[in-house]
């Protein structure tokens, strides 16, 4: 067997195909000259070795399966992963992992996936499959890979494959094991505004490892940036309660922050400079938009990973009042009011189902709580306002909706137990198939 680990620093681990997208990119950053902390790739290869030979029947009641066929998904992930993490590892692939581990110098490591398909410019594999960090030992590093290897074939990830359509035999996956570091703090960059669009740098950051930034288990600040020139557009600096840390014997877990710590920045102006000029030498290199990962160490930089946006197209915001009737008088949603700011796609996405159901009431019942439902949204700001409608059509839905209440009301029940109640009981049905057949987050939300 050849190829089974290869470093950083091989020009052989820039090819996707062989480090998969998150090793390749690393590759590339350590090429550039970036600062990237040492690791090396288990490749693709070293799985191909140990993957079942009868892969392609295993995968077979998958061909005429949707990513909601949980009997078909559920089965095919238990039979797939119980083989890939009964096989045995041939003693070349052991001992080439050892050596590079030994040779890697670092007691705790990050063990994390890198599948050739993922990190793409046209669809976000991100989350899909397993990672780990602050990982001690030869042998807890082995069970981590043989984990990550058996993630390819997660209910979750075959789900996600079904929905994009990706060939489930044509994907492989790679493992990046890399020095861990033990940062004072870290985050992510976006090189475009993830709500907008906008040509600005927006960077989150926590105090302790990243994942406190990624999961929303730490409280973050809130920078923008220049893209041109490196000044500070703005900065949001909250109280920073929790942090997220490693462990003496392993693994990571939530730790109180200090209270005198609490208030100071995550990141200096020293670190925001060194970060903007990282980011555009990021979109230099891959040549577009980057969602770009970073940890603060022993007072410098360090870019643990760099993908292409795909939450929404980059491209520069539209004019403020592209699209907007001008003739109406708008009205700043409160919903963007309290935020001090333009709205984080999570909070776009509930704002838009928020005021579609305040549409849906309005139509019903005409009530004064909800007349407020037509929207513009612009440069992730919420903007509202009414309908224009004649007064008889308002009051003959009211009357109408009122003499259904009393009727309810008569017969011993109310509107909301009778109509309201199924609505919502069937949604969350609804939620917890897609739940049970691994559909991945976002999809669920773009359900919703």
């Amino acid at each position: 067997m050849t190829n089974l680990v290869t470093w950083f620093a091989d020009p052989l681990a820039q090819d996707p195909s062989i480090a998969g997208g998150k090793g390749s990119a690393l590759a590339r950053m350590v090429d550039s000259g970036l600062r990237v902390p040492d690791g090396f790739v288990v490749t693709s290869h070293a799985m191909d070795a140990m993957t079942p030979t009868d892969l392609p029947e295993l995968l077979a009641p998958l061909e005429s399966a949707s990513n909601t066929d949980l009997d078909a998904i559920t089965l095919v992930s238990t039979v797939v992963r119980d083989a890939i993490r009964a096989a045995q590892l041939e003693t070349d692939l052991l001992d080439a992992i050892r050596n590079a581990h030994q040779r890697l110098e670092s007691d705790a490591v990050s063990v994390r996936s890198s599948a050739t398909a993922e990190d793409m410019a046209d669809a976000s594999f991100a989350g899909q499959y397993e990672s780990f960090l602050n990982i001690l030992g030869f042998d807890e590093i082995v069970l981590c890979i043989r984990d990550v290897w058996a993630s390819l074939y997660s209910p979750r990830a075959i789900a996600y494959r079904l929905q994009t359509g990706f060939d489930h035999g044509a994907v492989r996956m790679a493992v990046v094991v890399q020095k861990q570091l033990q940062p004072d703090a870290a985050g992510v960059l976006f090189t475009r505004d993830p709500v907008t669009g906008a040509r600005r740098f927006v960077a989150s950051a926590s105090l302790g490892l990243g994942e406190g930034v990624v999961t929303g288990e730490a409280p973050a600040d809130q920078f923008q940036i220049d893209p041109d020139t490196g000044a500070a557009i703005s900065s949001h600096i909250v109280s920073k309660n929790a942090r997220v840390v490693s462990l003496p014997s392993g693994g990571i877990e939530r730790a109180e922050v200090p209270e005198a710590a609490r208030m100071q920045p995550a990141l200096s102006d020293s670190h925001l400079q060194e970060l903007w000029s990282m980011a555009r030498s990021l979109e230099d290199l891959f040549g577009r938009p980057q969602d770009i990962e970073f940890a603060v160490a022993d007072n410098a930089v360090h870019l643990l990973q760099s993908r292409p946006i795909t939450t929404r197209a980059a491209e520069d915001a539209a004019d403020w009042e592209e699209g907007l009737d001008t003739s109406y008088t708008w009205t700043l949603s409160r919903m963007t009011f309290f935020l001090e700011g333009p709205m984080y796609r999570l909070q776009l996405d509930s704002g838009l189902a928020y005021v579609d159901g305040l549409r849906q009431c309005y139509e019903e019942t005409a009530s004064d709580f909800s007349h407020n439902h037509i929207i513009h949204v612009m440069n992730g700001y919420f903007y509202i306002r009414s309908p224009d409608e004649d007064s008889t059509s308002i009051v003959q839905r009211q009357e109408r909706h009122a003499a259904k209440c009393r009727a309810y009301i008569d017969q011993g029940t109310t509107n909301y137990q009778e109509e309201m109640v199924p609505r919502i009981q069937q949604i969350h049905k609804d939620l917890r198939r897609l739940a049970r057949a691994g559909t991945s987050i976002p999809a669920r939300v773009k359900y919703l």
